[in-house]
């Protein structure tokens, strides 16, 4: 799998805010598009999908607003309209060069989860793996990559410990048009009939 271009969700977090620090009321998607905007994501960037079809960018950027929500810097005041508030003015201010990585990421927005209570695209700093987390969605996707793996793999490795008789039974059932190394006998005592012709009432019948 190529590096993708999407830079992680924390990178997100400072120009959403920018997006919404003129005051106006936002909507996700404008907040999402203009963020991408303020990073100069390119178009290749911008249509990297995830197996499950979901634009990468746009995935990332809602992981974004959803810890910014979270952590009160800016507010729903509509469905999907947003607005900042004077937190995340303060936090724009105090943080201009934002959040670069997952660890300052667990840092800023662990405070505003329940204890106990799962962080959706936090990631936890892992030695030597931390800069390759990724958020729940794709999480999940590459799991389920691992397992198919993991099955095809020892289902080679099973096919590869059978003996040539094995795979022999198995051609020919394959090759057989009843689906079975043999045709099936006729079960005694059955018959088949067919009309050969017929002159007014009677019929005669032929007997297999």
């Amino acid at each position: 799998m190529s590096p993708s271009l999407v830079p992680i969700w924390p990178r997100f977090v400072r120009p959403a805010l920018q997006v919404l620090a003129a005051g106006d009321t936002v909507s996700r998607r404008e907040i999402k598009l203009g963020a991408m905007d303020i990073m100069a994501l390119s178009e290749e960037a911008r249509a990297e999908r995830l197996e499950s079809g979901w634009l990468r960018a746009e995935n990332r950027a809602d992981w974004a607003i959803t810890h910014v929500t979270r952590a009160g810097w800016i507010e729903r005041v509509a469905r999907g309209q947003y607005r900042i508030t004077d937190a995340g003015r303060g936090w724009l201010v105090t943080h201009p060069e934002g959040l670069t990585d997952f660890g300052t990421a667990n840092r800023t927005f662990g405070e505003f989860w329940v204890k106990g209570e799962p962080h959706p695209g936090v990631a936890v700093e892992v030695p030597e793996v931390a800069a390759i987390v990724i958020d729940p969605v794709e999480q999940i996707e590459q799991g389920i990559a691992r397992i198919q793996a993991d099955v095809a793999a020892d289902l080679l490795t099973r096919l590869h410990a059978q003996a040539p008789a094995f795979f022999e039974q198995r051609s020919s059932i394959c090759s057989s048009p009843w689906g079975t190394a043999e045709p099936k006998a006729r079960r005694p005592g059955r018959s088949s009939r067919m009309t050969v012709g017929s002159t007014g009432s009677s019929t005669r019948m032929l007997s297999a």
